[in-house]
C-alpha cells in the first residue's frame, strides 16, 4: 500500500519526463506532448496497477522550459523577423535601384531621340 500515492505518481512522471525529453530537441518537445504523454501513461500504468490504480489517461497540458531557454527562444524568433525584414528592406532597395537605373537609360534614350532630331532638323 502506497502512503503518498500522488507523490509516488509524480516521481514516475517526472522519470518518465527526464528520460523521454532529453532526446528531442526543444521544437520536438513542444510538437510531441501526445508521445510524452503516452510515454508517461506506459509506464503509470505499469507501475501503478500493482498498487491497485488504473490509469485512464494522462495529459501533458504546459511545457515550460527553464527562464533562459525561454528568453534564448525568444531572441531567436527575434532574429529571424529582423532577418526577414532586412530581406524585404534589401528587396526594395534593390527594386528602387533597379527603377532608377532604368529611368536614367530611358532618360539618355530620350535625350538621343532629341539630338538626333536636331540634327535632322538642321540638315
Amino acid at each position: 500500500r502506497l502512503s503518498d500515492p500522488r507523490k509516488q505518481i509524480e516521481s514516475h512522471v517526472f522519470d518518465v519526463v527526464r528520460s523521454t525529453v532529453p532526446k528531442m530537441t526543444l521544437d520536438q518537445v513542444f510538437q510531441s506532448k501526445n508521445t510524452i504523454a503516452n510515454a508517461v501513461s506506459r509506464q503509470l500504468e505499469v507501475v501503478m496497477a500493482e498498487y491497485g490504480y488504473e490509469i485512464f489517461k494522462t495529459l501533458v497540458i504546459d511545457i515550460r522550459p527553464d527562464e533562459s531557454v525561454r528568453q534564448a527562444m525568444n531572441e531567436m524568433n527575434a532574429s529571424k523577423r529582423l532577418k526577414v525584414a532586412m530581406m524585404y528592406l534589401a528587396e526594395g532597395e534593390k527594386i528602387k535601384i533597379i527603377k532608377d537605373a532604368e529611368a536614367h537609360a530611358e532618360s539618355l534614350y530620350l535625350h538621343g531621340v532629341g539630338l538626333s532630331g536636331q540634327r535632322k532638323a538642321l540638315v
